[in-house]
Order: C-alpha cells, then sequence, then structure tokens
C-alpha cells in the first residue's frame, strides 16, 4: 500500500512511464485511482511533491491507499498533525497498517495510550501481527496479564518469535509449565536465540 519499495496492490496496478498523459487526463476528470497511481508515478520519478499533490486529490476522492501513502509522506516530513488525519481516514475503514502506524505516532509522539490501544486493537482485530504485539506489551505495561497473553498468543501464532518468548515468560509466571514450553520450544524453532537459552535452562 505504501510507495516505498512495496509491492502494488492487484487492483491498482503500478503506473508504467508512458503513462502519464493518460492518467492525468483521467485524474483531471475525477478518477480517484487515476489520481492514485499519477501520485505513485511522480513517488517513482522522486517527485514527493507532485506525489502528495496527486494523493491528496485520490484521498479526497475516497481512494484509501492515498490516505495511507500522505499519512506515511507527512509522518517522514514531520507534520505530525496532518499524518494523523489521514491515517485516521485510511484507519477509520478498517486499513490495519493506517491503524497500526496511527496508534504507534499516539504512543510514540502523543503520549497517548489509551487512543493508541483502541487502534492497536482494531489493527490486531483486522490481523497485524504487529499491531497484536505492541498491543500485547501495553497490557503488559498495564498489569493486565491476561489479556496480554491473549494478544500475545495472536502474534506468535501468526509467526511473531518475540512473541512466543514474551508468551513463554508470561505463562512461566503463571506456573503454566505446558504453555512455558510450548512457547519457548516455539521461539527457539523459530530462531529466538534467548528463548532457546530458556529452553535449556528449563
Amino acid at each position: 500500500m505504501a510507495w516505498q519499495g512495496e509491492a502494488p496492490a492487484p487492483s491498482v496496478p503500478a503506473p508504467r512511464v508512458g503513462d502519464e498523459a493518460e492518467l492525468l487526463a483521467a485524474a483531471r476528470e475525477g478518477d480517484a485511482q487515476a489520481a492514485h497511481r499519477l501520485g505513485k508515478l511522480y513517488a517513482q520519478f522522486g517527485d514527493r511533491a507532485a506525489a502528495k499533490l496527486w494523493w491528496e486529490l485520490a484521498a479526497r476522492l475516497g481512494n484509501i491507499d492515498s490516505a495511507y501513502n500522505l499519512g506515511v509522506w507527512h509522518e517522514q516530513h514531520g507534520t505530525l498533525e496532518e499524518a494523523v488525519t489521514w491515517y485516521e481516514a485510511a484507519a477509520g475503514t478498517g486499513d490495519a497498517e493506517a491503524a497500526t502506524n496511527l496508534a504507534t505516532l499516539l504512543l510514540e509522539q502523543r503520549g497517548d495510550v489509551a487512543a493508541a490501544r483502541v487502534w492497536f486493537e482494531s489493527a490486531a482485530m483486522a490481523g497485524s501481527r504487529t499491531a497484536a504485539r505492541r498491543l500485547a506489551q501495553l497490557c503488559e505495561e498495564e498489569g493486565e496479564q491476561a489479556a496480554a497473553r491473549e494478544w500475545h498468543r495472536q502474534a506468535a501464532a501468526d509467526g511473531d518469535v518475540a512473541s512466543a518468548h514474551d508468551l513463554g515468560f508470561l505463562a512461566y509466571s503463571a506456573g503454566d509449565d505446558e504453555e512455558t514450553v510450548r512457547w519457548w520450544e516455539c521461539g527457539a524453532r523459530g530462531g529466538h536465540a534467548e528463548s532457546a537459552y530458556c529452553m535449556g535452562l528449563y
């Protein structure tokens, strides 16, 4: 979804160099997808200012990918209020990546734990492994061990070996030997050195 070297979504093919005139004509007629693709084309050319202008048009016409890209653009350029606005626009439609980025900004730049948790939970429920792990860590910090285990379990089941390791520790603290072994073994198999070490000690 982002324009930084990521594969484009199948529904929005990457523009070819020769597409500019055709995309310009369509975007000027109010075609949101054409405006989005034009933004991607200018981003490929290295013209970030032009990319931003076309993404703004596309986002105002309802293109969620453009709203996300604008969030990234403003975050990179240090205009965080604008980044929050655009991430909110994309996250409000259920976009997990935008919700994760929004939650991270709210947490790390504003210190707004409550709002960050809402968006991390939204992203985690939509399948974001990153959001599930961050939510688990927030729950741990708040002393909500049962909730932390549940979110770590979701992240670990999706392949996050760090969450598998943390889940092993939480299970160990709770006296759950079966879960301790299960998750430390999972982390160790995934290449997490500390999990292997803990499993050896155990």
